[in-house]
């Protein structure tokens, strides 16, 4: 609306200014023209007094009268109209400008214009000159001067008028036209400008504003397409960016930080983010920043943070051909779980043909020696064979557990869930742990909390994972003289608060490294700490096999451990039917 009213304001302005101009331009043409028939009237006149005194005819357009005392006479008998003549002596002598002009006659014809008592109005040039006979008083009518002169003042206040009503017409039409449009047209481009694309242009004609319209119209629909897609494409990329397993991080040349996804955002926050710095970054960071940026090579390395691994490439990123505007992309991958992957592939030769190795290597010696008869008595046989199938069903539960963790891993096992009696289930492991108890001069003990009878599960599954904890609670268990009592106890109860069923073994072993808990439910990773214990041959895939069980049934196992203090292993289960 502003730019509108400057545009007509300034419309406006030339028009007063050009109007202004013209009626200059008229007057100075009316003056002109007024003086040249003055001039004219005045010779006339002079030339008239002239001539009378030569006692010669004048013009019948000139009156001549004669005026002595009181007393005043017309000379020119030719005069074509009398009316001047009685109007000078009846009402101009007898004026107060008749009289002084008479006392005083003047060299220069004089110019009168008056109203009768009628208002009739009259005007003339008149002279005078005082003779012998009297004063003689020589005039010519100037009606014809007084309406030209009106005339040309009606013409020019019409030809003004009509300029004004001109300047007018075309200022509404350029404003309803042009000037309005064009302000549309400047706002819709505005609301473009900042993505609104609701309105438009509306066309009322064929001409070139419309056209311009047409072609604005086009342009939004462009725009808002345009604007959808890139809309579109840029959710599409923050998705992507979100769910991406790798961070990125964009560093401007100033070192501003911009976090483009949740893992560059929770990186930058947790290890490159340095507040007290210059920067706000960490100098080790800036200092690859930096050397990428003068060498403009890609730059690679892997860091450890927290137990966690990092890989982290610095990619320098030129905006502009002339590489004038440059940054550096920081793209950040967690290996951490690759590289215990590596490791477990790397382990699992190793650990397998660890824990084979031995008891084969056990079977094949007895085996020769039952060939060979180098066991004589039937006793020696006996123990050998038995030694034989311990090592054999060592061997083929290790190779079942594999097989049954493949299985459950890969959905080929399914749940067959039916209502067990827990006192009664518990007892039945146990009881397979007698004779190792007995050796191994271990104390376990049983408590079920009163009120806690079935629970539906697989029992087979169950079984298999309960085995499990207990087994590892004795291959760990501390060694004989440095505990008072060694002991593995067991615990069945209800949490009330979130209604789970808990079951608890606890023992006072070696114990597991805390930098090992994070890994213990790894399929064959071993704490390194147990290794050192001849007693510790497990094959590192019980635990893996103990966690899946458990996630099946729809609970999850939890771990607390003190080294050489104990180990106290926690499952809970969803809390489906209590009898």
């Amino acid at each position: 609306m502003k730019r509108k009213n400057l545009i007509l304001r300034s419309a406006f302005i030339l028009m007063v200014v050009t109007l202004v101009i013209v009626n200059v331009f008229n007057q100075l043409e009316r003056q002109n023209y007024q003086s040249t028939i003055k001039l004219d009237y005045m010779d006339s006149v002079r030339y008239s007094l002239t001539q009378v005194e030569k006692n010669l005819n004048v013009a019948p357009d000139v009156s001549v009268i004669l005026v002595e005392a009181d007393q005043s006479q017309e000379l020119n008998q030719e005069l074509t109209s009398t009316d001047l003549s009685k109007l000078i002596q009846t009402d101009f002598l007898r004026s107060s400008d008749g009289l002084e002009f008479m006392r005083n006659p003047q060299v220069e014809p004089l110019y009168f214009s008056y109203q009768n008592e009628k208002n009739v109005p009259y005007s003339f040039f008149a002279i005078a000159k005082k003779t012998d006979a009297g004063t003689l008083l020589v005039s010519k009518d100037a009606s014809i001067f007084e309406v030209y002169v009106h005339n040309k003042e009606m013409l020019d206040f019409g030809l003004v008028f009509s300029l004004f009503t001109i300047v007018f017409v075309l200022l509404f039409f350029l404003d309803k036209r042009i000037f309005t449009r064009i302000l549309e047209m400047t706002e819709l481009a505005y609301e473009y400008s900042e993505n609104k694309f609701s309105n438009s242009i509306e066309i009322k004609s064929n001409d070139q504003i419309d056209n311009l319209a047409i072609a604005i119209n086009k342009i939004g629909k462009t725009l808002e397409a345009s604007n959808l897609i890139n809309t579109q494409e840029r959710k599409l990329l923050e998705h992507v960016y979100d769910f991406m397993e790798t961070g990125v991080i964009y560093v401007e040349e100033d070192f501003t930080i911009h976090e483009l996804n949740t893992l560059g955002q929770r990186f930058f926050t947790s290890f490159i983010k340095n507040d007290e710095r210059r920067h706000g970054i960490e100098q080790f960071y800036e200092d690859l920043i930096m050397e990428t940026c003068h060498s403009k090579e890609m730059k690679q390395v892997e860091i450890q943070q927290n137990q966690m691994i990092f890989d982290i490439r610095f990619i320098l990123v030129e905006l502009n051909e002339s590489a004038d505007t440059h940054g550096i992309l920081l793209l950040v991958k967690d290996i951490t779980t690759d590289k215990q992957l590596m490791s477990i592939r790397e382990d699992l030769i190793t650990n397998v043909s660890h824990d084979l190795r031995t008891p084969l290597a056990t079977i094949q010696g007895y085996s020769e020696a039952i060939k060979d008869d180098i066991a004589e008595t039937l006793e020696e046989k006996n123990e050998m064979a038995k030694i034989i199938h311990e090592e054999a069903t060592q061997m083929s539960n290790m190779i079942s557990s594999l097989l049954a963790l493949s299985r459950i891993k890969a959905g080929y096992s399914k749940l067959s869930k039916e209502l067990v009696y827990l006192p009664e289930f518990f007892q039945k492991v146990l009881n397979r742990f007698y004779e190792s108890l007995q050796r191994e001069e271990i104390t376990c003990d049983l408590v079920i909390e009163e009120g806690i009878g079935y629970y539906q599960m697989d029992e087979d599954k169950m079984h298999h994972a309960i085995y499990n904890l207990i087994d590892n609670a004795i291959r760990y268990s501390a060694e004989k003289g440095t505990r008072r009592k060694r002991y593995i106890h067991i615990e069945v109860r209800l949490d009330e608060l979130v209604d789970d069923l808990l079951f608890i073994i606890s023992d006072n072993g070696i114990g597991i490294s805390q930098e090992s808990i994070p890994f213990i439910f790894e399929r064959f990773y071993k704490d390194d700490k147990a290794r050192t214990s001849p007693k510790n041959n497990g094959s590192g895939i019980g635990l893996s096999l103990v966690q899946t069980v458990v996630k099946e049934h729809g609970g999850k196992i939890e771990v607390e451990s003190k080294l050489n203090q104990g180990t106290s292993f926690m499952i809970r289960l969803p809390l489906l039917e209590d009898v």
